[in-house]
Order: structure tokens, then C-alpha cells, then sequence
């Protein structure tokens, strides 16, 4: 990484991982799949740096693992049957399209903390086109294809945005996504004991409170709260049965 005013581990690190997945079994019937990852680099002698991102929970009609640029603010729901999933996230945070970048530019990878973290607004990682799983059919799961992606391969440039748009914000190419050492691979271990924290956008906003009025907040129940439970109840009719 380079070429940027960012600090923290977007100024480099060795020493990182992804997990590739979909938030849900893929649908080869509708079709509908929702790609995503989660990255984390490990640091000396503080909590490793972690983020996600993603096309949309909504998910995409196509099959191929990399046909959608993934950003870390992700749109707006559209499915009714996802609402009661966004009731739950907001037990957390308010803003729950977004992650926080402010932790990956605290400390670099030696441990050292920075004087004052710069960190951009979002991320958006957009796929080179050499790769698109499946090629035809999706006769095998997209785990399998993606092992077929050799060690050194560039599968994403990202781009960085530094404030929102409304605010003039404007993004910058900042780094290639590639794989080093390994290859893709699937791992158990990796499944059940390795994870990957999502950052609350509560805490850059502690910092850059006048982003604040930019950041997407969904108000599951505000002003149009009748015609969201009305939806609730014709795509999950026993969600307030339980309550």
C-alpha cells in the first residue's frame, strides 16, 4: 500500500488473512449468492486489525464469486425478509451497513501507535475480471473454484474514499489485493476458531463526528414503522409471536 495519507497498517504489513464466503448457502435455483470477505492482519503486542466487506446482504443474481465490486458500506436492504436480521444487528450499533476503519490505522504492524490515525471514510475493492466462478455451470461449491486461484494472483484493486460525498469526498487507488504465500484453501479451523471483528462506525464517528449526518442508519421503526411491520409479518408472520 502506498501513495496515500493513511496510517496504521494501510501503510503495509506482511502478515494478513482473508476468508472468502457467502453469508448464506448459495441458491443455484433463483440464483442468489452474497459474496464476501473478512481480512485481518495480525500486529505486534495489540488485537490484529480486522474489517469486512461485501457486495450486499441482499446478495446478487449471478453465480460468479467476483462479479460485483464489495465495499465496507454496504446498501441498503431491499428484502422485507431481511428486516428482522437488521432489528437484531441494531441491538449493537445504529449503523449497521457500515465498519469502521479507525482501529486499522491506530497501530502498525510492529505494535506502534500513531499520534493521529488517518483513516478513510470507506473501501471499496473492485475484481480485476480474470477471474469468474463459476465459468458455465455451478457444478461444484464456489469454495472449490476458488482453490483453483494460484499464489501471486491480483484479484482486486481497492480504492479508498476519504470523506463522504457530500462532503467532496473523492476515491483514490491505494492497493492491489493479492495473494502471496498461499493459495486459496479450506480450513476447519479456520471456519470455527478464526475470527474476524467488525468495527462499529460509532467509533470513527467519536472522531469525525461531522460525518455523522452522512452515515447510513436505517430507521427499522421511525416514521414508517407501520409499513415495516406490515412487511415483517407477510415475510415472517411469527416474528412478534415470540416477544
Amino acid at each position: 500500500m502506498g501513495g496515500h495519507p493513511y496510517t496504521g497498517i494501510f501503510k503495509g504489513g506482511d502478515t494478513g488473512y482473508v476468508r472468502m464466503s457467502s453469508a448464506a448457502p448459495v441458491d443455484t435455483k433463483t440464483p442468489n449468492m452474497k459474496p464476501g470477505m473478512g481480512v485481518k492482519f495480525l500486529r505486534d503486542g495489540v488485537d490484529s486489525a480486522n474489517f469486512v466487506a461485501m457486495f450486499g446482504v441482499d446478495g446478487q443474481d449471478d453465480l460468479n464469486f467476483f462479479q460485483n465490486d464489495w465495499v465496507t458500506h454496504i446498501p441498503d436492504v431491499k428484502s422485507a425478509a431481511l428486516i428482522p436480521l437488521e432489528l437484531r444487528f441494531k441491538t449493537a450499533t445504529e449503523y449497521i451497513q457500515t465498519v469502521g476503519m479507525s482501529d486499522f490505522a491506530q497501530w502498525t504492524q510492529d505494535g506502534t501507535e500513531e499520534s493521529a490515525p488517518v483513516f478513510p471514510w470507506s473501501l471499496r475493492f473492485e475484481p480485476t475480471g480474470e477471474f469468474s466462478y463459476p465459468h458455465d455451470t455451478y457444478d461444484v461449491p464456489f469454495e472449490t473454484y476458488l482453490q483453483d486461484i494460484p499464489a501471486g494472483s491480483k484479484l482486486f484493486s481497492v480504492y479508498a474514499m476519504d470523506l463522504p460525498k457530500e462532503m467532496g469526498g473523492t476515491e483514490k487507488y491505494i492497493a492491489d489485493f493479492v495473494l502471496k504465500s498461499s493459495g486459496m484453501l479450506t480450513s476447519q479451523w479456520g471456519d470455527e476458531h478464526m475470527f474476524f471483528r467488525h468495527q462499529k462506525m460509532d467509533d470513527d464517528l467519536a472522531i469525525h463526528p461531522e460525518w455523522e449526518q452522512y452515515t447510513p442508519n436505517p430507521k427499522v421503526f421511525g416514521k414508517h414503522a407501520i409499513n415495516i411491520a406490515d412487511k415483517i409479518v407477510s415475510a415472517c408472520p411469527f416474528a412478534f409471536l415470540l416477544q
